[in-house]
């Protein structure tokens, strides 16, 4: 009797520590882009796909149209598709689908640490998850307490809360805007090997990248001519500060041209890049992402230009 006590007992403190570990900061934050699908509208008359940088670029709340921002960050084409796929029925005939371009998106054709897939357990079916299996969902959604390691310390010592979508100014001086942007830059070319945006040499994990990717984007056009909805190629802005860094030959080379590539049925494409309205480092939280009084302003050109 007394060793089934002990078992249960034991068994009701690792629980307790698993919901405890559930509670902090560190777990909500890795998920804090994918509990917007669980209570989505029906009927929406636009959405936007994309990384990080849409989703810090769009929000409809102001409008009068039904939107919904689909942004998870970071996130591949590929991944952009898969939601579409799987949630293009909650979009009503001839809704607009954003499909937002990032810098280096072409060059990004998935995440080689598998962890990346965890976030899409909450929301996606299992056939559109990468290397899925019910192990990983019970250890990595379920009991992350259970592979968490040393990161179950975060229980006593917790991370801050992920607020950057709340924020609606940019509390950067202008140096740390200055650095900011050449961080981004310095990682983009750590990330891909590209050491001259002038001049880039692509390697042959880029080139196979690339060429994937473009056909990705041909496929999600032809998804949704299909389904009865409006794609829409956007390129979005950036502060004066980053986009300086990129030379024109890059962003047409690098950029445009895949997207011209891609674009053979010649749906509509707007283009925001070194767009002096949206420009303003009032508008951002750093050198990239856009705060709320920037998304508010940039969405609300995007409707009146889409004549929404």
């Amino acid at each position: 009797m007394s060793y089934i006590f002990i078992l249960v007992a034991l068994l009701i403190f690792v629980l307790l520590i698993n919901k405890l570990f559930k509670n902090t900061n560190f777990y909500e934050n890795k998920f804090i882009d994918t509990y917007k699908f669980q209570d989505m509208p029906k009927n929406l008359e636009i959405v936007n796909l994309g990384s990080n940088q849409p989703k810090f670029a769009f929000d409809y709340s102001q409008s009068n149209v039904l939107g919904m921002n689909w942004g998870v960050g970071p996130q591949t084409l590929e991944y952009d598709f898969r939601i579409l796929k799987n949630f293009h029925n909650y979009l009503k005939p001839n809704a607009k689908v954003l499909i937002a371009i990032s810098p280096f998106q072409f060059f990004l054709l998935n995440y080689k640490d598998n962890a990346s897939n965890h976030k899409y357990y909450n929301f996606l079916n299992p056939d559109l998850i990468d290397n899925y299996s019910t192990k990983t969902k019970k250890l990595a959604i379920d009991y992350p307490a259970f592979s968490a390691k040393k990161q179950i310390f975060r229980i006593l010592k917790d991370v801050q809360p992920d607020n950057r979508l709340e924020l609606d100014s940019n509390a950067m001086s202008d140096d740390e805007i200055k650095n900011d942007a050449l961080k981004w830059v310095a990682g983009w070319k750590r990330q891909f090997q590209v050491s001259d945006l002038e001049n880039v040499v692509l390697s042959d994990e880029n080139k196979i990248n690339i060429e994937k990717n473009i056909e990705i984007l041909k496929d999600m056009i032809d998804f949704c001519i299909e389904k009865k909805l409006e794609p829409v190629l956007t390129v979005l802005p950036v502060t004066k500060k980053l986009s300086n860094h990129f030379p024109d030959k890059f962003v047409q080379e690098q950029i445009i041209d895949y997207i011209n590539q891609s674009n053979i049925k010649n749906v509509e494409f707007l283009n925001y890049w070194k767009d002096e309205r949206l420009e303003d480092e009032s508008y951002y939280i750093n050198s990239f992402f856009m705060n709320k009084v920037g998304r508010l302003k940039f969405t609300a050109q995007v409707l009146r230009d889409l004549e929404l």
